[in-house]
C-alpha cells in the first residue's frame, strides 16, 4: 500500500473531477487484482491475474498522462484539485491503497 495513494486518491477530494473518479476506479480494480492474484493458486488463473493487472497498470499510467496533460493538479497531502497546481504523485508506479 502506498503511503501517498490515500491522500491522492482518498474519497473526500472535492471538486470532484471525471478524470480524477476515473483514476480512482482504476487504482480501486488495481487492489482488487492484486487481491485475487495473491488469493489464486491455479496456474490459469494465475496468469489470468497477471494479464489483467499488466492492463490496469497501462491504463492507470495513461490516466496519469491524461490528468497532467490537460493540467489537472491534485495536492497529495489535501487532496485538493485544481488546474494550477502539480499533480504530487504522478510517475509511472500506481500508488495503491485501498480508499477509506
Amino acid at each position: 500500500m502506498g503511503f501517498w495513494g490515500k491522500y491522492l486518491l482518498r474519497e473526500t477530494a472535492a471538486p470532484e473531477n471525471p478524470l480524477l473518479e476515473e483514476i480512482r476506479a482504476t487504482v480501486n480494480q488495481i487492489n482488487s487484482a492484486r487481491i485475487w492474484f495473491e488469493s489464486e493458486s491455479d496456474e490459469d488463473l494465475i496468469e489470468a491475474c497477471v494479464f489483467q493487472l499488466e492492463a490496469l497498470e497501462a491504463r492507470y499510467r495513461y490516466l496519469l498522462r491524461m490528468a497532467k496533460s490537460s493540467g489537472l493538479r491534485c495536492d497529495a497531502i489535501t487532496g485538493e484539485v485544481n488546474e494550477k497546481s502539480a499533480v504530487t504523485r504522478c510517475d509511472d508506479e500506481p500508488a495503491l491503497s485501498p480508499l477509506l
